[in-house]
């Protein structure tokens, strides 16, 4: 995994209009990486792994969520807590929605 100090290099970097006909050498540990600006577009662009929509249903009702189910959304009701929270229908969920949607209902 990369570290913080390298991603705010990537992002500085970016920040002040590196073109993709550089080429940039990043040094981590020991090592030398040569990097494109493509890949470092990628490696800051990168998202976690997706959550499947199983597992994210399964913490919300252990929390005492109640989940309606319809048509492109189900959404989330909880006795005491204020808000409903749509939920994508689909097999997965995308890395940013799902932490969303546990910060909406305070599980993180």
């Amino acid at each position: 995994m990369l570290d913080s100090f390298f991603l705010a290099g990537v992002a500085s970097l970016l920040r002040w209009g590196v073109t993709s006909n550089d080429l940039s050498f990043w040094f981590l540990g020991e090592e030398v990486f040569p990097l494109t600006i493509r890949a470092i577009r990628a490696i800051v662009n990168s998202r976690g792994e997706d959550m499947k929509r199983s597992e994210l249903v399964r913490k919300l009702r252990k929390d005492g969520w109640i989940i309606t189910h319809g048509g492109k959304h189900s959404l989330a009701n909880h006795p005491t807590k204020r808000g409903k929270i749509p939920i994508p229908n689909g097999n997965t969920i995308k890395d940013t929605t799902a932490k969303g949607i546990m910060r909406s209902a305070g599980l993180i």
